[in-house]
């Protein structure tokens, strides 16, 4: 299982949101992914928009390494226009205010 641990020894800023239902993490091009406990799911994060919400599952849970998670905006089968990203760590805070994360 991919742990924040994991994820900071890897050089990824984990952010931790307050309900601990999982977990946020990014690498500095922009990309943040969320895991979910209860179902092993990870997920793109992006701006929330009527057309791709706020983000793409990518992995469906299970075992994965953190060097086999693919670091995408959206997934190969999406047609539509790119989402537009969060530009900082700070904006991705401040945008999840209903979960008080933090940087672990």
């Amino acid at each position: 299982m991919i742990t924040p641990e994991i994820l900071k020894q890897n050089g990824f800023t984990v952010i931790m949101p307050t309900n601990h239902k999982g977990w946020y993490w990014t690498e500095k091009n922009g990309v943040f992914l969320s895991f979910d406990i209860k179902t092993g799911t990870i997920s793109t994060c992006h701006i929330p928009n009527k057309e791709s919400g706020t983000g793409f599952r990518i992995h469906d849970g299970g075992e994965i390494s953190v060097h086999e998670i693919p670091l995408i905006k959206v997934p190969n089968w999406w047609r539509g226009e790119i989402p537009k990203l969060y530009s900082s760590v700070q904006e991705f805070i401040e945008s999840q205010k209903w979960c008080k994360p933090y940087i672990l």
